[in-house]
């Protein structure tokens, strides 16, 4: 039985309030994130920010492009019908 990794309080933190501000459009589609930026305004290293960015990128809100940087995914017209049928299929 394999252990699964639990995330660490902070980058559960980080996690959760990049994944709002994310999906509230406090964060605009297509904006760049800076590890440095963000541990700065969180108060915390760059390891949870890091582990927070990969969850969200895990989840399909952000993207990892190596070599560049994090950037906050752009949300297709597609992608918004899936999510709107997907919604009315769960809620009666």
């Amino acid at each position: 039985m394999s252990a699964k990794a639990i995330p660490a309080p902070k980058a559960n933190q980080v996690y959760e309030e990049l994944r709002e501000s994310i999906l509230k459009a406090r964060r605009k589609p297509g904006a760049h994130l800076r590890e440095q930026d963000l541990a700065s305004s969180f108060r915390v290293s760059r390891t949870p920010v890091r582990e927070a960015l990969r969850r969200l990128d895990r989840d399909g809100l952000v993207r990892l492009i190596p070599h560049v940087g994090v950037q906050v995914q752009e949300v297709s017209l597609q992608d918004l019908m899936e999510i709107l049928e997907f919604r009315r299929c769960l809620e009666p």
